[in-house]
């Protein structure tokens, strides 16, 4: 069913209005035969006549007013609902002036780019270290084990060597503290990664004390 459009307001069928115009055109008719009616009842003595027509007249009145009243609801409906959406599209649009707001305030892609870098850095530092210390505990461990067996006096003085190689070893290590990222984020960032590194570095104090007192035994029994 076709729509007219008045103006930017609302939208009416034509169905609705040709029927208006129709009755109009009834409206005007009836009230035409009512004089005429009028006319003839007058000189021809007949009320019927002129009663006829003025009931017709009165009865398209009352259906127009009727059409009328519905119109004007459904013309007030049609503007609540062109109210709602003119809400909606301004809600949208103060929504898409935010959004343009926050994406300008996002860090740089450089800068992201870099952090990201930097991460990735410390990470693989941090695995290499992990791959460093392993072996050295292992073969701190094997040695604490063979000295703990009470080895022959002739191994004393290679074990001696052996120890202080691996201490040698273990000092030219990077030192944890030097992975620490000296920017706020990165240190966040990689918090969890630091607390590992941490654990690993008590870990080897404690390897090293081992150590110093495997060494101090071996010094007590030359």
């Amino acid at each position: 069913m076709a729509l007219l459009k008045f103006g930017n307001e609302n939208k009416v069928p034509i169905t609705m209005s040709n029927n208006r115009r129709w009755l109009d055109i009834a409206e005007y008719v009836s009230i035409g035969s009512a004089v005429v009616g009028s006319a003839i009842a007058f000189f021809s003595q007949q009320a019927i006549y002129g009663l006829a027509p003025v009931s017709l007249s009165l009865l398209l009145n009352v259906i127009n007013r009727r059409r009328l009243e519905q119109r004007y609801q459904q013309s007030s409906g049609v503007s609540t609902q062109v109210q709602q959406l003119r809400s909606a599209i301004n809600s949208l649009n103060v929504a898409n002036t935010q959004l343009k707001k926050d994406v300008q305030n996002l860090v740089p892609s450089q800068e992201l780019t870099s952090i990201i870098s930097t991460v990735e850095e410390l990470k693989e530092r941090q695995n290499g270290l992990r791959l460093s210390i392993v072996p050295l505990q292992s073969r701190v461990d094997d040695l604490i084990e063979q000295f703990n067996k009470r080895p022959e006096l002739e191994q004393i003085e290679s074990l001696v060597t052996v120890i202080t190689a691996l201490r040698q070893c273990i000092d030219e290590l990077p030192q944890p503290e030097r992975l620490q990222p000296h920017s706020a984020e990165l240190q966040q960032q990689l918090e969890s990664g630091l607390v590992g590194l941490a654990n690993y570095s008590e870990r080897l104090k404690q390897l090293e004390n081992a150590i110093a007192q495997v060494q101090q035994q071996l010094l007590e029994l030359q």
